[in-house]
């Protein structure tokens, strides 16, 4: 019999050793693909630094605020229809003070819109506009609009990039709204027909485009395209703000971008971003203006008070008058004043008097009075 031990394989050899020294290693990868396939733990490892990552992300830009912002709203959207009472005593205790802030700045800019309105009506200027509109048949509000503004965003649109679609269409107020519908595809035809005459290139496309008194600016987007409707001069930085909104409007819109089928009701919470756009500016004069009484409304005050400085004196000595008349009247023998007054528009006096008395009429030349201006009622004595 062979007593000779069987031959070991080298491979179980290098299992072995390859075992000892891998151990380690191995168990950590097990427990790390342990950690990621367990939701539950790879929650709490997300849990240690959430709120640190919130921090340094909101340290670098506002996107996070952007991101959350929809859920939020439809966060508070959904409490609200639940409890309401939950949100109403939140915010309770802001809304007394923000309505009255409300209410001193409305009236604030009504002052301050009837000063400049006063101010722009009683000086040179303002009788200037004001035959310029009897001239032209226009209102004083939009001759003062055409003398004073330096730019003004009137309507902003957001059309669908490839569809030509209107989304949304936001419009100043006072102002005369389009055909929203028709402006969208109006423009989008006209980028077309730029696009394939003049540019060649995808990226190059119209950004501007002068209509008589009024210059629409577009701005291109990846799923949009942002159009404002100006009037006058704007601000190169008017663009910043156009690219601005129009980034929101993507990032806050991407699901609704990738799953568009032509109902832009979806793009509803758009417009506040749209309504950003809605700028203005005055030229400084007009400030100055409100600030200084112009020489013509001086002139008109002091008109004022003069004529009602004369009507006083011309009251007083009436009164004087009539009173010196009347004391005549009592010291008179035979004569007793009962009543006196002032009626219609004429004095008045009754009383007693003595036939043998003398007449009471005698003395109203002695007072500057005319007999037309004073009706007498005498009885005798009986």
């Amino acid at each position: 019999m062979n007593d000779t031990p069987p031959n070991k394989d080298p491979d179980d050899g290098l299992d072995a050793l390859r075992s000892l020294l891998l151990k380690p290693e191995k168990e950590q990868i097990e427990q790390l693909q342990t950690r990621i396939e367990n939701e539950d733990l790879r929650a709490e490892d997300v849990s240690e630094v959430l709120a640190e990552a919130f921090l340094i992300r909101l340290g670098r830009d506002d996107k996070l605020s952007r991101a959350l912002t929809p859920t939020i709203e439809s966060a508070l959207e959904s409490s609200t229809k639940r409890n309401t009472r939950v949100l109403v005593d939140a915010i309770s205790p802001l809304m007394g003070p923000a309505i009255r802030r409300s209410i001193l700045q409305t009236i604030s800019g009504m002052i301050q819109s009837m000063n400049a309105t006063l101010d722009q009506s009683f000086s040179v200027q303002g009788f200037k506009w004001r035959w310029e509109a009897f001239r032209t048949g226009k209102s004083f509000g939009e001759i003062v609009m055409l003398h004073t503004l330096v730019y003004q965003v009137e309507q902003v649109f957001l059309i669908h990039k490839e569809t030509g679609l209107l989304l949304q269409h936001v419009t100043r107020q006072a102002i005369e709204s389009m055909d929203g519908d028709m402006v969208s595809g109006m423009l989008t035809a006209i980028q077309d027909f730029v696009q394939d005459s003049f540019v060649g290139h995808p990226d190059e496309a119209l950004h501007t485009m002068q209509v008589g008194e009024l210059t629409v600016w577009i701005e291109q987007g990846p799923q949009a395209v942002l159009a404002g409707v100006l009037r006058g001069n704007p601000p190169t930085d008017l663009h910043a703000i156009f690219q601005e909104a129009l980034e929101n409007v993507h990032l806050e819109q991407k699901k609704a971008f990738e799953e568009f089928e032509g109902d832009a009701v979806y793009f509803e919470g758009s417009r506040r971003h749209l309504e950003e756009c809605l700028r203005s500016q005055f030229r400084a004069e007009v400030a100055k203006r409100k600030k200084r009484v112009s020489p013509l409304m001086w002139i008109g005050l002091f008109a004022v008070l003069a004529a009602l400085g004369f009507w006083a004196y011309v009251g007083i000595q009436a009164q004087q008058r009539w009173d010196g008349y009347l004391s005549r009247l009592d010291a008179a023998p035979g004569i007793v004043v009962i009543e006196n007054g002032y009626r219609g528009g004429r004095y008045f006096v009754s009383g007693l008097r003595d036939p043998l008395a003398v007449d009471p009429t005698s003395f109203l030349p002695d007072w500057s009075l005319s007999p037309e201006s004073v009706v007498g009622k005498w009885a005798p004595y009986q």
